[in-house]
């Protein structure tokens, strides 16, 4: 098949957990013997990746990397843009229409059997798309509406706005699900919220792929021991690392007195004893060293954590919070360690620097779940069985979408 991939940025350096599960994607379909074109746009960001680290991609005989330069948007433009487009603004910020027109340009010029659209935010470059009739199955890596609802119950001194986004990203999120073929949903709670969200939608689930085994890295961290963390943009993430410098360092460094946390991809932060600031890792293996502990401290989420799926990979067993695990499934939760309060993360991070039997069991328990739900083969050949079953058929007027 051929294949028109569409994101909201570019997956190499897979530096992060969302460009790690599109590099993943991309290469397992490539195994299997697809022709793939990504487009995206390029920022060019210094915190995008190393400037020692390749931006387009591997290179590969059915791979084809368009990055599309765009300039920088401001917080307050993207406000004003929603307005101008009637949108919320986290779907706004992602509308470029340069990307848009590279799209038309490829689309005139190139036959594709399907469409791949990562995230509804970049449904807004794929309006040529549909012109042309091509099937487009989009993937949602979380419910975006449900991190809005989450997001009011945390941040309650902006508790109203919060909630009137939330409104307003539920009703484009639900009408954006319902304008494609299919949704490919990462997990069975994002597919229930999913098909709750857009009842005419028609919601499948793929999981994430993940190799069952990678090297760590092998330069160790200082600390003992040594706990990683890491942010981004990511509200819930930027969230998380707030809560757990503030809430629950300091109660393990009065456990363990030689820990020492390790931040990754965070230019600031509320910062207390023996911490680590580290910048955005040119590529994920950086983050995971041989013989840490990481943490996964979200009091808000949707999806899965690929991070937690990469740190089994590569032996680094995982503390984590409740929200933070609602994506996996029963095998997978038993091999994570969840706190949800600042006393139980902070016992989880001693009990596991104290007993490496315990941290090998969770390890193996965490590769387990990998072989028997995440293979990347298997999940290169789920999301094909959904390419197939609508390529071919061209798009449905609204009414038989409907």
């Amino acid at each position: 098949m051929k294949i028109l991939f569409l994101a909201t940025r570019l997956p190499w350096p897979p530096a992060d957990g969302g460009r790690v599960l599109m590099a993943l994607t991309i290469e397992g379909l490539l195994a299997r013997g697809h022709s793939i074109t990504v487009v995206a746009p390029d920022r060019g960001a210094p915190d995008e990746a190393s400037p020692a680290s390749p931006r387009i991609g591997p290179v590969h005989a059915n791979l084809v990397t368009c990055a599309v330069p765009v300039g920088g948007r401001s917080r307050a433009s993207s406000v004003v843009a929603s307005w101008r487009w009637r949108e919320p603004v986290s779907a706004a910020a992602q509308r470029w229409p340069a990307v848009a027109a590279a799209v038309a340009r490829l689309v005139h010029d190139e036959p594709f059997d399907v469409v791949h659209v990562e995230q509804p935010q970049a449904l807004s470059h794929a309006e040529a798309v549909r012109a042309q009739g091509l099937p487009i199955v989009l993937r949602a890596e979380n419910v975006e509406s449900d991190l809005w609802r989450q997001l009011a119950g945390v941040r309650r001194f902006w508790r109203r706005l919060v909630a009137f986004e939330a409104g307003r990203v539920s009703r484009w999120e639900a009408r954006a699900l319902e304008s494609v073929d299919v949704v490919a949903a990462l997990s069975e709670d994002d597919g229930r919220m999913l098909r709750e969200l857009a009842p005419k939608a028609t919601i499948r689930v793929v999981p994430p792929p993940m190799q069952p085994a990678l090297p760590a890295n092998p330069v160790p961290l200082r600390g003992a021991p040594a706990v990683v963390s890491f942010s981004s943009s990511w509200f819930p993430n930027r969230d998380g690392v707030d809560w757990f410098v503030r809430e629950i360092w300091p109660r393990v460094v009065s456990a363990l007195p030689e820990a020492r946390l390790h931040l990754f991809g965070v230019t600031s932060a509320r910062l207390g004893p023996s911490v680590d600031l580290h910048a955005a890792p040119a590529e994920s293996r950086d983050t995971f060293a041989a013989g840490s502990i990481m943490a996964v401290p979200l009091r808000m989420a949707s999806g899965a954590r690929i991070r937690i799926l990469e740190a089994w990979a590569r032996g680094v067993p995982v503390v984590a919070t409740s929200a933070a695990v609602k994506g996996l499934d029963e095998a997978g939760r038993e091999a994570v360690r969840i706190a949800d309060t600042p006393e139980a993360f902070a016992d989880a991070l001693a009990e596991l620097a104290a007993d490496p039997r315990r941290v090998l069991e969770l390890i193996e328990r965490g590769r387990a779940a990998l072989t028997s739900r995440h293979d990347p083969d298997a999940c290169a050949e789920a999301l094909e069985r959904v390419y197939r079953s609508v390529a071919g058929q061209g798009r449905p007027g609204p009414a038989a979408t409907a």
